[in-house]
């Protein structure tokens, strides 16, 4: 069992500085890897963020803006605009590489909230 445990951290050891080359480049980025589909990165990043039951509208983007519509089910209990707080992606996320602002309208009980703002 020993042996195996050492020879599995041997072979981790050895492929790490290979792995972490490939995914990122000098500034610390992730490597280019084609051009980023920027809606799928904002699923990704909301299907992850979102509270159970909650759901996104399409993106709609403007320049470098994106507008999305955040729908709160009817049964969950709390301020929607708490909890937008939660749903900015971080500073460092690929995400910001594409737009400059993005704009969520909580949609609760079928009436819109005041829109969040998230800035880099």
């Amino acid at each position: 069992m020993r042996r195996l445990l050492l020879t599995l951290l041997s072979i981790l050891l050895s492929t790490w500085p290979a792995m972490a080359a490939e995914q990122e480049d000098a500034g610390g980025r992730a490597a280019d890897r084609g051009p980023l589909d920027l809606r799928l990165v904002i699923h990704e990043h909301f299907s992850v963020r979102m509270p159970f039951g909650w759901w996104t509208g399409p993106p709609e983007r403007s320049g470098k803006i994106v507008y999305m519509d955040v729908n709160i089910p009817v049964w969950w209990r709390g301020n929607p605009t708490a909890e937008m707080l939660n749903l900015c992606p971080p500073r460092h996320s690929v995400i910001w590489d594409e737009i400059n602002l993005m704009r969520l309208r909580p949609i609760s009980r079928g009436l819109p909230w005041s829109e969040h703002e998230c800035r880099r």
